[in-house]
């Protein structure tokens, strides 16, 4: 999951130049001033103010992710926690998926393939959530401690 995060860290800049050249190609813009120049610029620093937190969000499901919890897992354990961050991935899809429909319409395909990444990220973090929330600290320390005991040949 780290390496589907920074791949989309490192596509997003691609894609944005990607979507301004062919909007420009397309002549969408006109030939003098500066109307491209202003929203790169702009994307560039939102995307250095959102890496902290982006770093931070990773670190903080990544932690206690196995990496075998199926993405549409529901942890019956803790159902109110479980509903909360699929509602919070709801609200993500719901506002994603008209901009991955309008990248498919306009044909821009770095924006799609950005858009899929971003959806399959959350996906994933939304299990990692959910899955290291199904333990407590006892729960945790009884997992390391019966790992750490040599088992018996058969």
């Amino acid at each position: 999951m780290l390496l589907v995060a920074m791949a989309w860290w490192l596509i997003a800049p691609v894609a944005e130049g990607v979507f301004y050249y062919t909007n420009r190609l397309r002549g969408e813009y006109p030939p003098p001033g500066n109307h491209v120049e202003i929203p790169v610029v702009l994307f560039f620093i939102g995307w250095i103010v959102i890496t902290p937190a982006l770093v931070a969000l990773v670190w903080f499901c990544l932690r206690q992710y196995p990496g075998a919890v199926s993405l549409f897992a529901f942890n019956t354990a803790r159902p109110v926690w479980s509903a909360a961050w699929t509602l919070a991935l709801l609200i993500f899809l719901y506002s994603d998926i008209p901009f991955l429909y309008a990248s498919i319409r306009d044909r821009y395909p770095m924006d799609l393939i950005t858009g899929l990444i971003e959806v399959y990220l959350m996906l994933c973090l939304r299990s990692s959530v959910i899955h290291s929330a199904s333990f407590t600290r006892k729960d945790r320390k009884n997992q390391a401690g019966r790992a750490a005991l040599p088992r018996e040949p058969k």
